[in-house]
């Protein structure tokens, strides 16, 4: 159940082994950068070098041979990995976990001989694009007719039976209050998670909705504890344009002007050229030679949310002050991970493509981040972001895909975000858009 201490009782663990002088025999992965920055350790693609190409700014010019050597003198000395925010892993993840820490150590057992600590709340969020564990499509044994991605899959969730000390951990400590109102949130919240609601729950939750809530015809969203409060939503094209209008409100609110900088886009190799070409000419296509748009081309990418381009966006529009999310794991030491918060605090631009304003550094200071953050000759928690390349797939207005190269800073304003974004947080307040995973969202406050 979310809130129920699964992130103190591994920062206790850690704690143990430090005390202990053995910090070295103990590390902690998470699937998102978020969740990896709370408790000081590292996402799993990155520590142990699982990347697809999707993952912005990796190096995919080294060689396996040289990423293993670079995982293995990373986890020199490792005896136990904890996982937490299992629910986001799925079956195949789990399976290439195992494989890569085999190669590491030079081992044929599962995870490589390495203990294991696996912790989350599968009534929260499953994993994106594959079937999780528990999934009755996964077969529990391999044929030679399965696909390769089946028989990870099936690999995966036979490791995942191995698992065998379970440690349930019941009473929420999110809620901790005694209110009426907050027991009977908490009910709420633990039939929620079994689909198994009851009237009394629904009459609950619907006193909670800002209509139930207006006074004297005002909306308590306008109070300001709740006016940039970011609200939790399902569906992406949705976060889009809350934040549209939410940017838009934000710089009337504050009497300032609202900038916009715009994406540098070139055209990349496009879908299927690289099935055409030798092994060696596919090689170097990983690193195409760029080519300039034309304006045409260029305004109708630009004219596209950032649902369309894979959360990259192809215009920000910003202000000092404004709420923004961090979209990619920069820098996880720094707390500069997909899904921090943060807001504005300044820029340098320049001029580019078609006379168009570019962000070239973005100075934001970060919200409650895991650890203070202290760079020379800038205040505390504030750090730079700076603009980053990455292959994106942005679909057009007919529906039509196209691959290009884009630079910009990956952030979005923070006005919205999705049930994925919001997994992990505590929020004093929270604002919902009720559809997707209720029981994620609901539990983030």
């Amino acid at each position: 159940m979310g809130g129920t201490g699964k992130s103190q009782v591994i920062k206790a663990i850690v704690r143990m082994f430090e005390l202990r002088g053995e910090s070295h025999r103990f590390v902690v992965f998470a699937p998102t950068g978020t969740a990896a920055a709370l408790l000081n350790g590292s996402t799993y693609h990155s520590a142990l070098g699982i990347y697809s190409r999707s993952n912005s700014g990796q190096d995919f010019s080294k060689n396996e041979g040289a990423v293993i050597n670079e995982v293995r003198t990373r986890l020199t000395g490792v005896e136990y990995i904890f996982i937490d925010e299992i629910s986001m892993l799925s079956a195949r993840d789990l399976f290439a976990i195992s494989q890569r820490l085999s190669q590491v150590f030079n081992s044929d057992s599962v995870f490589g001989g390495v203990s294991m600590i696996l912790a989350g709340d599968f009534a929260q969020l499953p994993p994106v694009g594959n079937l999780p564990f528990y999934s009755p499509s996964i077969k529990h044994t391999q044929d030679s007719r399965m696909r390769p991605s089946d028989q990870e899959a099936t690999l995966g969730k036979i490791f995942w039976h191995q698992f065998t000390t379970v440690v349930i951990l019941k009473q929420n400590m999110r809620q901790k209050t005694q209110s009426v109102a907050d027991s009977k949130l908490r009910t709420a919240l633990e039939n929620m998670r079994y689909a198994n609601c009851t009237p009394s729950d629904i009459e609950f939750l619907n006193t909670r909705t800002p209509l139930k809530l207006m006074r004297n015809g005002v909306s308590p969203l306008t109070d300001d504890k709740f006016r940039n409060v970011s609200v939790i939503t399902a569906w992406n094209n949705q976060k889009d344009r809350f934040n549209e209008q939410g940017a838009a409100r934000f710089a009337t609110d504050t009497g300032q002007t609202l900038y916009h900088f715009y994406s540098i886009d070139n055209l990349g190799v496009q879908e299927g050229e690289n099935r055409k070409r030798s092994k060696r000419r596919a090689a170097k296509a990983n690193c195409p030679k760029q080519h300039k748009m034309s304006q045409k081309l260029q305004e109708a990418l630009w004219s596209r949310s950032p649902c369309s381009s894979e959360q990259v966006a192809s215009k920000l529009s910003l202000c000092v002050g404004m709420p923004v999310m961090i979209r990619n794991n920069d820098a996880t030491e720094l707390c500069i991970t997909k899904g921090q918060e943060a807001v504005v605090v300044g820029w340098e631009s320049s001029q580019g493509p078609f006379e168009r304003p570019v962000l070239d550094t973005l100075f934001v200071e970060l919200v409650n981040p895991p650890q203070i953050i202290k760079l020379p000759d800038l205040p505390e928690n504030v750090v730079p972001l700076t603009r980053t390349s990455s292959r994106v797939t942005c679909t057009l207005k007919s529906g039509a895909k196209l691959s290009i190269q884009r630079q910009q800073i990956l952030v979005l304003p923070n006005f919205a975000m999705t049930d994925y974004a919001s997994q992990g947080k505590t929020r004093m307040y929270n604002e919902l858009e009720c559809r997707g995973h209720y029981h994620s969202a609901c539990s983030r406050c």
